[in-house]
């Protein structure tokens, strides 16, 4: 039965629950998972392409617009704080 729900209102539903919008919550959950799988020594191009990235400088400016650094200087500067 999920096929007959309209894709706008599940997004809908995300935003009931999580108060995003769709496309905030999917950065979310994508910035959640880089930083998980790069933390563990995945590549930036092997996490840029698993999260559907057309190119490893589009998953670098996300990253870069969000967290305020590149994927390296950022896991730097955690584990520097750690």
């Amino acid at each position: 039965m999920q096929g007959m729900v309209s894709k706008g209102h599940r997004h809908g539903g995300v935003a009931k629950e999580t108060g995003l919008t769709f496309g905030r919550w999917r950065q979310q959950l994508h910035l959640i998972v880089a930083i998980r799988e790069l933390a563990a020594g995945a590549s930036v191009q092997q996490v840029s392409a698993v999260l559907g990235y057309e190119s490893v400088a589009a998953f670098i400016t996300m990253f870069k617009k969000a967290l305020g650094k590149p994927p390296a200087k950022y896991l730097s500067s955690v584990a520097r704080e750690t």
